[in-house]
């Protein structure tokens, strides 16, 4: 019996099926930010939140 994790059971059970997206470049947060609306920093209690850290929480 080989020993695997719980991820590369499903990566060798399912990848086929997403294979061209699996290869596909990866987009940088912050369009994925743009994408989603994410346009201005959000303030929580005392802290601002940016662009930025909103677009990298969201990836």
């Amino acid at each position: 019996m080989r020993c695997n994790t719980a991820h590369a059971k499903a990566y060798a059970a399912l990848a086929h099926r997403y294979a061209r997206r699996l290869s596909s470049p990866r987009q940088p947060a912050w369009k994925t930010g743009a994408a989603l609306g994410i346009t201005r920093p959000v303030r929580i209690e005392k802290r601002d939140l940016t662009q930025r850290t909103l677009s990298h929480a969201v990836a």
